[in-house]
C-alpha cells in the first residue's frame, strides 16, 4: 500500500513537469532596455508590444535600469513601442520571437526637436517730446500722381495736411507758420519771402 501511494506520488509529479515543459515551449519572451542618446537608462517608459499573435496590446514599464521584460508572449511577429514624455517615441517592427526563445531588443528615445517663440510684451517707447509726421516719396511715386510742377504739392501725401492761398498747412495751422529746411539749412525765411512776394503779387493784381 505505502508502494502504490508512492507510485502515485510519482506518477504526479512526472504529469506536473511534463505539463510545465510543455506549457513552456509554447511561448517565448521579450527583453531590453530603453535608453536615450547618450545610453543613459530611462526609467518609468512605458513599452508596448503588439503581434497578431495578441489578442490585444501587452504594456509594460521600464525599471530603474531601463529594463523592461515580455513573459508567455506567443511565437510570432511583434512591433516594439517605447515611449517618454518629452521623447520622441522609438518603434521597432518586423520582432520575431521563436518558441521558447528570450529576445533582446534595445530601444534608443531621442529628446523631442522644440522651436521657440520668443514675444517682447514690452511696449514700445513713445516719443512724447517730439510729435512729427512725414514720409518718404520716392522718384517713381513722384512721377505717377498728378501733382504740380512745386516740390511742395507732394506734400499733401502726408495725414492731417491741407492747402490754403500761400501753401500747405498742416493740423490746422496756417502756411505762414511753417518751417522749411532744404539739404538741412533753414530756409524758412526764403521761402516766407517768396509766399509775402506771391500774396503781395496776387493783391496788386486784384
Amino acid at each position: 500500500m505505502a508502494f502504490a501511494v508512492r507510485r502515485g506520488e510519482f506518477l504526479a509529479l512526472v504529469l506536473l513537469l511534463g505539463s510545465t515543459c510543455a506549457f513552456a515551449q509554447t511561448t517565448g519572451e521579450l527583453t531590453g532596455r530603453v535608453m536615450d542618446s547618450t545610453n543613459v537608462p530611462i526609467a518609468g517608459a512605458l513599452v508596448e508590444v503588439k503581434s497578431p499573435a495578441l489578442i490585444r496590446p501587452r504594456q509594460t514599464g521600464t525599471d530603474k535600469e531601463g529594463r523592461y521584460r515580455f513573459q508567455l508572449l506567443p511565437p510570432g511577429t511583434y512591433e516594439v513601442m517605447a515611449r517618454m514624455t518629452g521623447f520622441v517615441d522609438a518603434i521597432r517592427t518586423d520582432i520575431r520571437i521563436p518558441l521558447g526563445e528570450t529576445i533582446t531588443v534595445p530601444m534608443t528615445l531621442t529628446v523631442t526637436a522644440t522651436a521657440s517663440v520668443e514675444v517682447d510684451t514690452t511696449p514700445p517707447l513713445l516719443d512724447v517730446e517730439n510729435a512729427k509726421a512725414g514720409i518718404t516719396v520716392n522718384q517713381k511715386v513722384l512721377s505717377n500722381l498728378p501733382l504740380g510742377r512745386n516740390y511742395a504739392s507732394a506734400a499733401v501725401l502726408v495725414p492731417g495736411t491741407g492747402t490754403d492761398s500761400l501753401g500747405s498747412t498742416f493740423y490746422g495751422a496756417s502756411s505762414l507758420e511753417n518751417s522749411y529746411q532744404t539739404d538741412g539749412i533753414n530756409t524758412t525765411l526764403d521761402r516766407s519771402s517768396e509766399m509775402t512776394r506771391v500774396c503781395l503779387g496776387g493783391m496788386v493784381q486784384g
